[in-house]
């Protein structure tokens, strides 16, 4: 039994809540690693989405519920487009579906059947990409 099993469980149940709270940690730790990157504050967020601070600030601690439509938004004010990978829980490898791996400048890139290859392309966590 692992340490953290001894909290949480061993069922399926506890498996689920685990993956939604990774989730929701490594989104917005990206979020937030990229608005200290560019020095923008989550006041100045709230502006660029006209939303309040206490807004932007319960929706990047966990507290609030982000949708897709929330997350698109905050990537495109922060001038970066989310996208989101499917990788098999057994294996962490990505599915292939409809995909299409790059490399550009060393860093791979994988995407729909519509991606193409990129020289702008900046990673955090290979999943947020500089818009052009």
């Amino acid at each position: 039994m692992s340490e953290l099993s001894k909290y949480i469980g061993d069922s399926e149940a506890a498996a689920r809540a685990m993956a939604h709270e990774k989730l929701i940690v490594d989104v917005t730790q990206d979020l937030l690693l990229c608005m200290e990157r560019d020095g923008v504050s989550m006041a100045a967020l709230g502006r660029k989405l006209n939303k309040s601070r206490a807004f932007i600030s319960a929706t990047l601690d966990g507290s609030r519920n982000m949708t897709l439509r929330t997350l698109s938004g905050i990537a495109h004010a922060l001038g970066l487009r989310a996208e989101v990978k499917f990788h098999d829980c057994e294996t962490d490898a990505i599915p292939a579906v409809n995909q299409r791996v790059y490399k550009t400048e060393g860093v791979t890139m994988v995407g729909g059947s519509n991606a193409s290859p990129r020289s702008d392309t900046t990673i955090v966590k290979a999943e947020i990409y500089a818009r052009s």
